[in-house]
């Protein structure tokens, strides 16, 4: 059996993460609420996740440490929500800059497919997994997204239902 680096399924997590927010975003929008709206729900509820807001633990653990008198536990919290249009402080996730610095798309998916090939090695049934690397494949080998992050999935989402047809106004 294949060993599997703890990061490759670290991977696989994060990009289940995104591309559920990405998900729960284009439905939310689509059917009419605010980006910022849903993100401030999706935040302040059992919804809130790495994709919705990250803390910086580096200045948490040093706050929580008393290395630095003007930090306190919660002092810092960064957005990296894959909607351009949520804005969370002075933060700047890669949704801010046309989805450029962060996690590649293609090294994303290139964990996915071996957290997936691990899995079937293993004997385990990763259907969400399968899923996902599918949703990401042609992300990672055309050239819009490829060397973007991979909460661009939100995007490539956005402009597959364009394609689909209109959705309803904003409220």
């Amino acid at each position: 059996m294949r060993k599997t680096a703890p990061s490759t399924i670290l991977t696989w997590v994060r990009t289940w993460v995104v591309t559920l927010s990405s998900e729960a975003t284009l439905l939310g929008t689509s059917l009419g609420v605010k980006p910022q709206v849903l993100a401030d729900i999706i935040n302040n509820s059992t919804g809130r996740s790495w994709s919705s807001e990250v803390c910086d633990f580096a200045r948490r653990f040093v706050a929580g440490n008393n290395r630095d008198k003007n930090l306190t536990a919660d002092c810092y919290h960064q957005i990296n929500h894959p909607d351009p249009a949520v804005k969370v402080g002075t933060s700047s996730p890669p949704a801010h800059r046309q989805y450029e610095g962060g996690f590649v798309t293609k090294l994303a998916h290139k964990d996915l497919g071996l957290a997936v090939r691990a899995a079937e090695e293993a004997g385990v049934s990763l259907e969400l997994g399968k899923r996902c690397e599918e949703i990401y494949r042609p992300l990672a080998t055309g050239q819009q997204w490829s060397n973007r992050d991979f909460s661009c999935v939100l995007q490539a989402l956005r402009d597959l239902k364009g394609r689909s047809g209109p959705s309803r106004p904003s409220l």
